[in-house]
């Protein structure tokens, strides 16, 4: 290989690291585009998780269950300001509009 072709190859290496460590971090939503995440196990009462089309919700609770893979998530809907119970992954990403 040539030195033009190396530093093209390193070039597309780090571009391809820096997507995986954005990919990591963050979800596509739709409507919205790419938001902030965070596992499931790291979701905490007063997070404000954001869904499809920019809907959002404020975490008011939250009861992981016995074996710890599923969470209890009550959240309080900014669109209608009623309250929401969902059984959500410990282990899945969920985008975050504010901590």
């Amino acid at each position: 290989m040539d030195q033009q072709t190396t530093a093209e190859v390193t070039s597309y290496i780090e571009e391809y690291h820096r997507r995986l460590e954005f990919e990591r971090a963050h979800i596509h939503l739709q409507g919205v585009g790419w938001v902030p995440a965070k596992l499931g196990s790291d979701l905490q009462v007063g997070d404000v998780l954001m869904w499809n089309f920019g809907y959002t919700g404020t975490i008011k609770d939250i009861t992981p269950s016995k074996s710890g893979k599923t969470l209890q998530v009550v959240t309080v809907s900014s669109f209608d300001g009623k309250e929401y119970t969902r059984k959500m992954s410990a282990s899945a990403k969920y985008g975050v509009a504010a901590s």
